[in-house]
């Protein structure tokens, strides 16, 4: 353990000092993962084959804007190597990957019978728990950068959208079928577990923005919620388009766009608000 925290020497001077080369290597090589994850959005034909489980369109579609919004906070990350946003950033990182992780190992069964996908998928998950753990545990008594002040009201929508956000991740992960019955695609209990990794994460990243980020972690939280939300109605659209299927807009379709439409308003509110 020791050789492994000796490899993130950094420069700890100032309010937002830089962390050591070590922790930006880290997100390099898993910008590069959710990257080709991210083509699951506009490419599925590239990458479902490969998948260790079999992948529906309008699923493929949707997870991956999850991949896609995980790559533009990823990018940020490699931009900017300082404890703020990456001590947000990992924290929200461990909420995903812990549910996911769990959601995968609960259903092991539905896994293609393939022990290398399947053990490369536990792998890359699993190892990005330890590693966010690790980079914070070292880096523990860093005190948060001060927050940026926030308008009272988005701060306030900011605070209540994560609560109710990481509610129904919980939900969603409790009981995905029916939680998820809503949705205008059918939704398994393995997909939705794996969503409800996101959405806590999401949940988790606004309330903490909320009640004090730094403007680099308000920033980064602005951007990965806009562009998720942003992602989820873009796949449903391109989903729909090229499988042929008519997209009915019943109560249950409506209040899906209007929750993403909303998660992505939120999303460039955060971000307009970093720019004053």
């Amino acid at each position: 353990m020791g050789e492994l925290l000796s490899l993130f020497r950094d420069d700890h001077s100032g309010f937002n000092p830089e962390l050591a080369p070590a922790v930006r290597w880290i997100n390099i090589v898993v910008l590069v993962v959710v990257l080709v994850g991210s083509l699951l959005l506009v490419a599925p034909d590239l990458i479902v084959r490969y998948w260790p489980w079999v992948l529906p369109p309008f699923n493929a579609r949707f997870l991956g804007g999850i991949y896609l919004a995980e790559a533009t906070s990823l990018i940020i990350l490699v931009r900017n190597n300082t404890w703020s946003p990456v001590r947000l950033a990992f924290i929200i990182a461990i909420c995903f990957t812990v549910l996911a992780t769990a959601g995968s190992l609960i259903h092991l069964d539905q896994f293609v019978p393939s022990w290398k996908r399947m053990t490369l998928w536990l792998v890359l998950y699993g190892g990005y728990i330890v590693l966010p753990a690790v980079v914070l545990w070292h880096y523990r008594y860093l005190p948060p950068v001060p927050a940026m002040p926030m308008p009272a009201a988005l701060r306030t929508v900011a605070l209540w959208l994560g609560g109710l956000v990481a509610l129904y991740a919980i939900a969603l992960f409790a009981a995905p079928q029916w939680v998820a019955s809503f949705w205008p695609w059918t939704v398994d209990a393995l997909h939705g577990r794996i969503y409800s990794g996101m959405f806590l994460a999401e949940g988790v990243g606004l309330m903490l923005a909320a009640r004090g980020g730094a403007r680099p972690e308000i920033q980064l939280v602005g951007a990965a919620t806009s562009v998720h939300g942003l992602a989820a109605i873009a796949g449903l659209y391109i989903a729909a388009a090229s499988t042929g299927r008519e997209l009915v807009y019943s109560a249950g379709t409506l209040v899906w766009l209007l929750a993403f439409t909303l998660l992505a308003a939120n999303g460039i509110a955060l971000l307009a608000a970093t720019r004053r």
